[in-house]
C-alpha cells in the first residue's frame, strides 16, 4: 500500500470503524444481510465462504444464520501459516478459538476444509472501485489468486471508499464491492 502515507489512511479507516456505535453496526449488518439474501449469486451457489467479524467489521452472523437455515454449506477462514489460510465448513455449533489476530476461527479440522465453487463475502478496511484494502497480510489475495471459481463480494461501510488507490500487483479485483 505504498502511497497511502505509510498506512496512515489504513489506520484512519480502522480508527473510524472502531468508533462506530453498536446500532450503526447492527443496522448496516442487517441491511447487508437483506441485500445479499436477494443477490442472484447467493441464490445460485450452495457454498458460501464468509468471514467472522472483528473490530467493528460488518457483522456477518445474521447472514451466516440465514445461509445455514437455507441449507447452504458455510465456510469460514482458518489461518494455517503466516501466508496461508483455508476455508472450513461450519454448522453453527462448533468450537472456536481466537487466532493470532484475535479473530474467532473454528478449531482446525482438515476433513472439514472446503474448496469448491461458491460465493465469497470478503471484509474490507477500505476500497476503491473493485480493489480492496485489507490489513496487509495478503491472506485473501493469496487464497483468491488461484481460485477463479468463486464470485467475490467485498462488504464494508460507505466511509471506507477511497477515491484513488495505488496499484499493487498482488491485488485481486473483487467481482463487486457493496457499501452500507
Amino acid at each position: 500500500f505504498a502511497g497511502l502515507g505509510d498506512f496512515a489512511k489504513i489506520d484512519e479507516l480502522i480508527a473510524k470503524r472502531e468508533q462506530l456505535s453498536p446500532s450503526v453496526i447492527r443496522e448496516s449488518s442487517i441491511t447487508m444481510t437483506q441485500d445479499l439474501l436477494n443477490h442472484p449469486q447467493f441464490q445460485q451457489f450452495d457454498t458460501i465462504y464468509i468471514y467472522l467479524p472483528v473490530r467493528n467489521e460488518i457483522d456477518t452472523s445474521y447472514l451466516i444464520t440465514k445461509a445455514l437455515q437455507a441449507n447452504k454449506t458455510v465456510a469460514v477462514p482458518v489461518i494455517l501459516s503466516k501466508e496461508d489460510m483455508v476455508f472450513q465448513k461450519i454448522n453453527g455449533t462448533g468450537k472456536y478459538h481466537e487466532d493470532r489476530y484475535h479473530i474467532l476461527e473454528p478449531v482446525y479440522d482438515p476433513k472439514s476444509v472446503i474448496d469448491r465453487p461458491g460465493l465469497m463475502i470478503v471484509p474490507l478496511v477500505g476500497f476503491s472501485g473493485r480493489r480492496r484494502i485489507g490489513y496487509g497480510g495478503q491472506y485473501f489475495n493469496n487464497y483468491l489468486k488461484h481460485r477463479k471459481n468463486l464470485y467475490t463480494i467485498g462488504v464494508g461501510y460507505q466511509f471506507q471508499s477511497i477515491p484513488e488507490l495505488p496499484e499493487d500487483d498482488r491485488d485481486i479485483l473483487l467481482n463487486e464491492i457493496r457499501a452500507y
